[in-house]
């Protein structure tokens, strides 16, 4: 896959196909089935992801992840992050692996770009490329031949890449023939800034090199026409590397902390099957979460058909007359993530409303998609109405694995939201009681941390208007002692932000009388606390986030922490339906 500015990577799951969703009575055949719930509506958020740091960039991978292991295949969380044995070994491969690897029906290419040295100031490193070379080599074989691996050090191949174009450009010349010159290349800020240079010619090209080879013979022993050879290999063996940068695979810089050196390599996958779009993995630094990512990235590839991803968005419904069905109304705030998993998935936004129900989309997609929806995500539920609950517990119960951002509040924290103060909005999502027969219970309260992120705030010094960034607590970061680092859907994710979170409480007595266990896979961590935002009776005098120091200012908290609570949960199990054998709401006309 590749990387961009501001999406990211991630994806999938399996589902057992589900009897389509009806009008009858309301009884069905609970099937296992998987959800998580995110504690946090606004953490998905366009305005949230476009922010600079690791934990926004981290946001979109770990929703990647959940996707991925909800779409592809549900055995993919039955890859752990195995613990790496003395000397650097990596842990021996799954059966969950093997048993994937021995059902490949399509031939899968890996190809692994590693630098041939490794920087000697890292260590690890060199270990990592033999270990990784030895876990592709048992791989292989255990796939009887269906993966074909090779190992590419991107700096030689660029060289053999450029004396191979230097030796037909000169070739081309002794026959009289005008030699076709390195594609001329636009650096990405130069084409969003507009910068973005005229196309020249082949003359003009070379002419311009000519003229560079010249002015540096008179400084240096070299010749004109060596210098001019020179240039031209630096052009094309950089041309090469320019091409695996536009597929997302980069040379990492590793810096040694002692000296200040710094040093570039390469450890990267790229997994091709037939001519569909290849997977790439733009940085592999960890041997205990190769198999894992390798796995999820061969399922993409040979996955015929694109999974069906369906999309609620609980504050947006579509404004009067009704839509017809399949018709997404107005964008959301959401719009960046759905565009983002378009290119790997049909995104289906749904309404929830009579005639566009998720029992509606299953039956308009049934002759292409037989599996059905492969991931069902409610984004920001807002006073759902009875059927609406209905429609998603009986598509939980029977087996559609579902995605919740959810939370008690929202906050506008864009920099056109700053003459508001930032304002707080309050949320009635509706799902208490289907949340509390699964033993979870979402808090009243917003949650707040002294370890949080920042968000642009407008400023004017003298007659100059500018941006400066500002951290706050609402704005709740969980960094690596919070996040579950060893579950394969929390696997290299370094930090994730949690924007106008509420927190969950478990009740795992009443999770395992239904037949769930639950998961946390992310807390709130050790210097977190509770804001109420609104006070009973208040509801409609919500503050803004300027309004409450708790909300905006890092040191404004000294004591009153309160244990770490959880911010996301994986819950598995056969989920009860809560309208078993109960009359099914009529649909709010």
């Amino acid at each position: 896959m590749k990387a961009s500015a501001l999406y990211f990577a991630v994806l999938m799951a399996f589902t057992v196909p589900a009897p389509i969703l009806g009008l009858a009575a309301a009884s069905a055949e609970a099937k296992r089935g998987r959800v998580v719930i995110l504690a946090s509506t606004d953490m998905m958020k366009n305005a949230c992801l476009t922010k600079e740091g690791a934990e926004h960039q981290g946001n979109v991978s770990f929703f990647y992840n959940l996707i991925d292991a909800f779409a592809l295949d549900d055995r993919l969380l039955g890859i752990k992050a195995g613990a790496v044995a003395k000397g650097g070994k990596a842990p021996a491969i799954s059966e969950t692996t093997r048993a994937l690897l021995g059902e490949l029906k399509d031939d899968v290419y890996v190809r692994y770009y590693a630098s041939a040295v490794a920087p000697p100031f890292v260590p690890p490193l060199a270990t990592v490329r033999s270990e990784t070379l030895a876990r592709l080599k048992e791989m292989a074989d255990l796939s009887g031949g269906r993966l074909k691996y090779e190992v590419i050090a991107p700096e030689e191949k660029a060289r053999e890449h450029g004396l191979g174009k230097l030796k037909g450009y000169y070739e081309a010349l002794e026959k009289g023939e005008t030699p076709a010159e390195p594609e001329q290349r636009q650096s990405p800020d130069d084409i969003r800034s507009g910068r973005a240079k005229a196309k020249r010619s082949g003359a003009e090209i070379a002419a311009e090199r000519r003229k560079k080879a010249e002015a540096l013979a008179e400084k240096g022993k070299r010749s004109a026409d060596e210098e001019f050879r020179r240039l031209l290999l630096d052009e094309f063996t950089e041309g090469y590397l320019a091409d695996l940068e536009s597929l997302g695979i980069y040379a990492v810089p590793v810096e040694e902390r002692q000296s200040g050196l710094t040093s570039q390599f390469y450890t990267a996958f790229e997994v091709r099957c037939r001519d569909r779009m290849p997977e790439v993995i733009p940085v592999h630094h960890q041997i205990e979460t190769l198999e894992y990512v390798l796995m999820r990235s061969i399922l993409k590839v040979t996955r015929a058909a694109k999974p069906t991803v369906a999309f609620f968005d609980g504050r947006h419904p579509p404004a009067p007359p009704a839509p017809s069905p399949g018709d997404p109304g107005p964008d959301s705030g959401y719009s960046g993530i759905l565009s983002a998993l378009g290119e790997y998935f049909d995104v289906e936004k749904l309404t929830l409303r009579k005639n566009d129900s998720i029992g509606d989309l299953r039956e308009r997609i049934r002759k292409e998609k037989p599996d059905g929806i492969s991931v069902l995500i409610i984004a920001e539920p807002q006073d759902l109405e009875p059927r609406q609950v209905h429609e998603i517990s009986r598509a939980v119960s029977e087996g559609i694995p579902t995605i919740f951002l959810v939370s008690r509040y929202s906050a506008d924290l864009s920099p056109g939201a700053y003459p508001q103060r930032f304002p707080i909005t309050l949320l009635r999502p509706g799902l208490d009681d289907l949340f509390l027969a699964w033993g979870i219970m979402l808090g009243k309260d917003l949650l707040a941390s002294g370890q949080c992120s920042s968000t642009m705030v407008p400023q004017k010094l003298g007659g100059f208007a500018f941006q400066k960034p500002s951290t706050m607590p609402i704005l709740l970061k969980a960094g690596f002692e919070e996040i579950r680092r060893d579950h394969p859907l929390a696997i290299r994710i370094p930090s994730l932000v949690f924007p106008a979170a509420a927190g969950l409480a478990i009740d795992r007595k009443k999770a395992k009388e239904a037949g769930l266990e639950v998961t946390e896979l992310v807390n709130s961590g050790k210097k977190s606390y509770t804001v109420q935002a609104a006070p009973s009776g208040q509801e409609s005098k919500l503050p803004a986030v300027l309004d409450l120091r708790d909300l905006h200012d890092p040191s404004a908290r000294k004591d009153g922490f309160i244990d770490p609570q959880p911010l996301a949960v994986l819950i598995e199990g056969a989920f009860p339906f809560n309208y078993r054998d109960r009359d099914v709401p009529a649909w709010k006309e």
